[in-house]
């Protein structure tokens, strides 16, 4: 007979992609076998996603289509038997998100405009980490006009002939990356001389 002894601890951080299971595992040892209780931010887990592998003495929970909202947080397990009980050291789980980029502006893959038009690319880049975004014309790295949050905008207020080219944003965290990119072609503006 003996007291409930955790052998093998759950990790101190796990991280994982939302909407994709993650699995803790504690092996613990006890004489009879200890019942656990799991805690998610200090509440009580439900039975139904908790398991015991017999052969490995492994208590198991499993978070099933995890998202930030409902899984991200704080995991422990206490385990108890008639001799006495233990508590896991806490695990913190970070759920990841995938690149989301939307483009705002302009509506249209390929702009035509006037020399002394204004021109606006502007996208949203969400995700969680939040993404590295990089914007380049015609494969040369170029600096966003104005970054606030997730909306990056590059704006140039009078168009030039050496504007003509292809923007691309590309938007990369740990998950995924993502791209949208823009042609705009400039004409001259004829001056007619008479």
């Amino acid at each position: 007979l003996a007291a409930p002894l955790i052998t093998t601890q759950l990790p101190k951080q796990e991280e994982t992609v939302s909407g994709k299971d993650v699995t803790f595992r504690v092996v613990v040892r006890g004489s009879p076998r200890p019942d656990a209780q799991w805690f998610f931010n200090d509440t009580p887990v439900a039975p139904e996603n908790v398991s015991f592998d017999e052969e490995k003495s492994e208590y198991q929970l499993l978070l099933k289509d995890p998202t930030v909202t409902t899984s991200e947080g704080s995991y422990r397990v206490v385990f108890k038997n008639e001799l006495g009980e233990t508590e896991s050291a806490p695990c913190v789980l970070t759920i990841l998100e995938p690149v989301k980029l939307t483009k705002v502006a302009p509506t249209t893959d390929i702009v035509d405009l006037k020399v002394g038009e204004p021109f606006e690319f502007s996208v949203d880049a969400d995700g969680k980490e939040a993404p590295k975004v990089q914007l380049t014309k015609d494969g040369k790295e170029v600096k966003f006009t104005s970054v606030e949050g997730i909306r990056h905008v590059y704006s140039v207020p009078e168009v030039k002939p050496e504007h003509q080219g292809v923007y691309k944003v590309t938007a990369k965290n740990k998950t995924s990356a993502e791209e949208t990119n823009v042609t705009l072609h400039v004409t001259g503006n004829l001056l007619l001389i008479f």
